[in-house]
């Protein structure tokens, strides 16, 4: 997380060999939870929210992960967990089948 106002792609580097989206949060919030960048992160596509969101319980699918600095949000408050700029955020999408 990074002091902003926009959502931007990071550049893979040697450091950074991974596609990652950079992610704004103002700087002198406190409040800014996992559920506000989710929220964020899901606006305007339905199909990723449908992937990862459970519109009913407003609750992650259970196919959902979301590490914060390298600890299961399950381990911390969930969604209502609060982010810091200089945060990292993973957000995993498991898949199984036959």
């Amino acid at each position: 997380m990074i002091p902003g106002s926009i959502f931007g792609f990071e550049e893979q580097s040697a450091e950074n060999p991974y596609h990652c989206l950079r992610l704004c949060i103002p700087e002198e919030s406190g409040s800014y939870t996992l559920r506000d960048v989710l929220s964020e992160l899901v606006a305007g596509d339905e199909q990723l929210e449908n992937l990862i969101l459970d519109r009913k319980s407003g609750r992650l699918k259970g196919n959902a992960l979301i590490i914060l600095n390298e600890v299961h949000s399950d381990l911390l408050d969930g969604l209502d967990t609060k982010v810091k700029v200089g945060d990292r955020l993973v957000l995993l999408y498991t898949l199984a089948g036959g």
